[in-house]
């Protein structure tokens, strides 16, 4: 099986709705530099979930079936907010509880929360 080398700790699902025509995406650099990626490369890594212990795309394979299980949620969410954003039309509250499910781990593997955890490993990255 092969690896798959970029790994998107936000999913390609989110970044779509901040794109262009669903292509591409601003990513700001140092606060100074605006440039547009792509959404395939932006907001990953290489191999950023391949740890030496478990067979090859573990972490990044559970990561995609919990995300196709919940992007239609986020979907449907923002069909709902940019269609209906002053009407009364409210999702179920067992979709809402989902979604922050998904939210809540969207949190705990972004970028920011791998640093935070390499820098109080016993072996940190630099």
């Amino acid at each position: 099986m092969q690896v798959t080398k970029k790994q998107h700790y936000i999913p390609q699902g989110i970044l779509k709705h901040f794109s262009d025509n669903r292509k591409k995406v601003f990513e700001l650099y140092n606060n100074s530099y605006l440039s547009k990626k792509e959404i395939r490369n932006t907001m990953c890594q290489n191999f950023v979930y391949e740890h030496e212990k478990l067979p090859q795309n573990t972490i990044e394979n559970s990561f995609a079936r919990i995300e196709s299980a919940f992007i239609p949620y986020h979907d449907k969410l923002v069909k709902v907010l940019e269609e209906n954003c002053l009407i009364s039309q409210e999702l179920p509250e067992e979709e809402i509880n989902k979604l922050m499910m998904f939210y809540v781990l969207l949190y705990l593997r972004s970028g920011a929360l791998l640093e935070e955890y390499a820098a109080y490993s016993d072996n940190p990255k630099k």
